[in-house]
């Protein structure tokens, strides 16, 4: 910690009377570059003051995934809006969860529980490792949905592809998401499942994790009357609204593992919270992170700005906070962290009111004020004393 003392290393100025005239200029000019030494000591000690010695917060998100894209960078435009200073950094799934427990991210924006992400959380332990902050939005689903060939053919239910010979024109490759994700790990252990079978031993099914492919895929053959094929899908994400030709199939014995519904949270390190071992966030972003509530419509409007209309995910966020959210943002409180439930319920949309004024930050702003005044307040005595002790050296030089 620095510690200085005004009286000992700030303001003390000491001049020694130099009653040798040939001296007395060069004993002026060393006394001089002192004090502007001591005084840039004093201008860096309460600029840091001022500033902190906290580094950013940095929010971890899933860049292949469009609509958590969309979401994450809701969020960040918002932090940014409400002046806090964070690092944005893109990953995999596993590798923003590695990171969050390594230290290196403090929040994984839009993560999915209880269910869809739930293995990447399952070494580690509620409250002590993480706490959860949200929701963001709250209907997340996974499930499968089958091309109109496919459904022409009878299929209805994942429980039929049990004897997929059934459907002998049936693409056994599953497209989705990458394998990482939570729906990627999902249907890999559903297609482990399936091949189990010794109807489908023949013909194993495979899985192409990758968006990109999906969405071709989707494009290509959503409409075609002949194309049988099976994608991995979920809500919210455009497609629902693209493609309504492609058919959700009932989850059959294959429920459990999708599991319930899912709220899209903020997965905060515990560590980073401003009573961990590592603060990374003062209280008010805390609040702020906790009550950030976008909405499963919104971000299927978001998603279907990037997939359809060459939005990217920045711009999408942007343009539905310009039509969505004032500059200020003033958050509710609903309690932390949150506790789900197996029949969860809508959260409540934020409240906004620019003419209510949010008693943390005239806390914070106060203290900014009475910090600066203290740094002007310095600056100005020692420019004083300065000027006195130069008459004084000038007198000097004239004796």
């Amino acid at each position: 910690m620095i510690k200085f003392s005004v009286n000992d290393s700030v303001l003390a100025v000491k001049h020694d009377v130099v009653e040798i005239a040939s001296g007395a200029a060069q004993q002026n000019s060393n006394t001089m570059a002192i004090r502007r030494q001591r005084l840039s000591h004093v201008v860096g000690i309460c600029l840091l003051l001022l500033i902190g010695s906290t580094s950013a917060l940095t929010l971890g998100y899933f860049e292949a995934d469009t609509f958590h894209s969309a979401a994450a960078n809701a969020v960040s435009q918002i932090l940014t809006q409400a002046g806090v200073d964070h690092d944005f950094v893109g990953k995999g799934h596993a590798e923003n969860y590695e990171d969050l427990f390594k230290g290196e991210v403090d929040v994984v924006v839009d993560g999915w529980l209880p269910t869809g992400h739930a293995g990447y959380l399952a070494d580690h332990t509620l409250g002590e490792d993480y706490v959860v902050a949200g929701p963001l939005y709250d209907e997340g689903i996974f499930y499968w949905i089958a091309s109109p060939a496919l459904v022409a053919a009878g299929l209805t239910s994942l429980d039929q592809l049990l004897n997929a010979s059934a459907f002998p024109q049936l693409d056994r490759t599953i497209y989705g998401p990458t394998s990482d994700s939570g729906l990627g790990v999902l249907t890999l252990s559903i297609i482990d499942s399936l091949n189990a079978e010794p109807a489908n031993a023949a013909v194993p099914f495979s899985y192409a994790g990758d968006f990109d492919g999906m969405k071709a895929k989707l494009a290509a053959d959503a409409t075609s009357p002949s194309e049988q094929f099976l994608c991995a899908s979920w809500a919210p994400m455009f497609a629902n609204a693209a493609y309504p030709s492609m058919t959700p199939l009932d989850s059959g014995a294959f429920s459990t593992q999708f599991g319930v519904n899912n709220y899209g949270v903020n997965i905060i390190r515990a560590d980073a919270l401003p009573s961990g071992s590592d603060p990374q966030m003062d209280a008010a972003t805390l609040q702020l992170l906790s009550n950030i509530f976008i909405g499963t419509d919104n971000v299927n409007t978001m998603d279907a700005n990037i997939n359809l209309y060459g939005y990217t995910a920045a711009q999408a966020a942007a343009a539905w906070l310009a039509t969505n959210y004032t500059q200020r943002w003033i958050p509710y409180w609903s309690g932390f962290p949150l506790s789900f439930s197996q029949t969860p319920a809508p959260a409540p949309s934020p409240t906004w009111n620019n003419d209510v004024i949010d008693p943390v930050v005239i806390g914070l702003s106060v203290a900014v004020a009475v910090l600066a005044i203290a740094l002007i307040a310095t600056v100005i005595a020692f420019i004083a004393r300065s000027k006195a002790t130069n008459k004084f050296a000038s007198l000097d030089d004239k004796i």
